[in-house]
């Protein structure tokens, strides 16, 4: 079973994306702040991350950077997940696989997903 890891600090929204993502099928774990993202990642073992921006301790911004930095996790797709105006500037900027911008619609929620997966 694939298994995506939601970091985001926003308690209703990781409760809508457990919904979401269970129904699909595939395995869900969450962080609602980030010290130590690549220890979490070679812990959870994700098929697809989900990266808010604004998640406390380091930010999404520099989640990212580390992950694709690290040779052990730099394969794992990370779709930023934020209602940002630059959403997908700041995308190209750390170098996330994609993005996804909030309020989103379901529809096109899980054919995005699918398509990292």
């Amino acid at each position: 079973m694939k298994k995506i890891l939601l970091c985001d600090d926003d308690g209703d929204i990781t409760t809508l994306m457990q919904i979401i993502i269970s129904a699909m099928k595939i395995s869900f774990s969450s962080s609602n702040r980030i010290t130590d993202i690549t220890g979490l990642v070679l812990m959870e073992k994700p098929d697809l991350i989900l990266m808010d921006l604004w998640i406390p301790d380091i930010g999404g911004k520099e989640a990212v950077r580390e992950l694709k930095a690290n040779e052990q996790t730099t394969q794992i797709p990370v779709l930023l997940f934020s209602a940002t105006d630059k959403l997908e500037e700041i995308c190209a900027e750390v170098g996330a696989d994609g993005c996804i911008k909030k309020p989103f619609d379901v529809k096109d929620f899980k054919l995005r997903v699918k398509e990292y997966l």
